[in-house]
């Protein structure tokens, strides 16, 4: 990625990278759909803006498989993105990662001891799925180690044809972080795209990407880069709307354990240079196997924020490698904005 000189970021387009065992390419940064439990007067309304800010900057990839109701997202989405746009790609999921939305849209599972048949299926209600391609293209993004052996093959089947259909485009294989340093040993398994949930605080995870995809670029999405809000603030500055249910007072123990792994980070934000948003993506950017990092719906007004990101220069490194974060000889490499990786 080319730095930037004198150039807003706000003006400039966003990167695109191809999107392995695809024809796509994706905006580098995406969106996430992972709204509250239940929607709130007026909350549609605001989603629909952000997501037309979005859009209309260059964010072109949009991330379903988070979101409480599949029905909810795919209204909103098809309202935003109007007519086909062929830089459009749409994440969406399946059991077990989406389970509660798939329900609500209606799906409901096959039965073992019957042929399966396309209405019954677990996968995203064929009008919804149909919408969604029309628009942009879908990417199913799955975790095929979930399940029976026969519930495996069945949904591998299903998503071949859709594919054939051209329903769908591809397929990534989602693996959560604390799985992927299993991955090492059977590394053949795996089809040239994968998710998972990556952050500054799980260094090891993307080690063990690092090793694996170093030389395929665009080869992993990655989800929650804020885990769970503790890299962007938004742990605490949440409304009482994304609550399902009242929580119980904190352990002030708990807390400290939580948030302990995130003061050591505190030389990424030193002298105001960055913020810890800013690194956390940049963290995440900098490796070419990284095909886009999702960023949630409800972080609209810190658009400029996480897209001056794509634009810190090589001092990120070296606070990064200062904390161990990544390997010496990586810091000492290209002298572009984000280094080969």
């Amino acid at each position: 990625m080319r730095k930037l000189e004198s150039n807003h970021p706000m003006t400039e387009p966003i990167e695109r990278r191809a999107l392995a065992g695809t024809r796509l390419d994706t905006s580098v940064l995406g969106v996430s759909l992972a709204f509250g439990p239940r929607p709130f007067p007026d909350e549609d309304r605001a989603a629909r803006t952000a997501l037309g800010k979005f859009f209309a900057e260059g964010f072109t990839t949009f991330d379903l498989t988070s979101a409480p109701s599949l029905a909810r997202a795919s209204r909103l989405l098809l309202s935003t993105v109007t007519e086909r746009d062929d830089r459009v790609v749409f994440l969406v999921g399946v059991p077990g990662r989406a389970s509660a939305a798939w329900t609500e849209a209606g799906a409901r599972l096959p039965s073992r001891t019957s042929p399966t048949r396309r209405g019954e299926f677990p996968g995203p209600p064929m009008e919804i799925l149909r919408a969604l391609s029309a628009r942009g293209s879908v990417v199913i993004d799955w975790d095929p180690d979930i399940g029976t052996p026969e519930d495996v093959d069945s949904t591998t089947r299903w998503l071949d044809e859709l594919e054939a259909e051209s329903l769908i485009v591809g397929r990534a294989h989602h693996i959560p972080p604390q799985r992927l340093p299993l991955i090492q040993s059977a590394p053949a398994t795996l089809g040239p795209l994968i998710s998972s949930e990556l952050s500054l605080l799980d260094p090891l995870a993307v080690e063990s990407l690092s090793t694996l995809f170093s030389h395929r670029p665009g080869s992993v999405l990655v989800h929650d880069p804020f885990a769970g809000g503790l890299l962007d603030g938004s742990r605490f500055s949440r409304g009482l709307g994304d609550r399902a249910q009242p929580a119980p007072p904190t352990d002030v123990r708990a807390l400290r354990r939580e948030y302990e792994p995130v003061l050591r980070l505190e030389p990424l934000t030193r002298n105001h240079r960055r913020t810890l948003a800013q690194a956390a993506l940049y963290y995440l950017l900098r490796w070419k196997w990284t095909a886009a990092v999702m960023i949630p719906l409800a972080a609209a007004n810190r658009r400029e924020e996480f897209r001056t990101a794509l634009f810190l220069d090589r001092e990120c490194d070296s606070d990064l490698e200062s904390l161990g974060l990544i390997p010496r000889s990586d810091a000492s490499g290209p002298s572009s904005s984000l280094p080969s990786g």
